[in-house]
């Protein structure tokens, strides 16, 4: 996935796809870093939005990982995993 982000790093869906194999393989701080990217590039995208939050929340996080979480339910409603 590292050459398809030097390629095309501003599609978030690559981000996101790259945080949830990193939160999939235990590295939960490359996870949410990816996370992160994919947000920078499109804040609305809930699904990454909403994995971070939990990724927060398993990294001591909690405040901050609901708040996100929480956004990501506003962003959209309709909003599951």
């Amino acid at each position: 996935m590292g050459k398809a982000l030097e390629i095309n790093p501003h599609y978030a869906d690559l981000h996101y796809q790259y945080g949830r194999a990193a939160r999939g393989g235990g590295d939960a701080p490359a996870a949410l870093a990816a996370f992160q990217s994919a947000l920078a590039i499109n804040p609305r995208y809930a699904k990454a939005l909403f994995l971070s939050g939990l990724t927060q929340y398993e990294m001591d996080q909690p405040e901050k990982g609901l708040a996100s979480i929480q956004e990501a339910v506003a962003l959209d409603p309709g909003f599951h995993t």
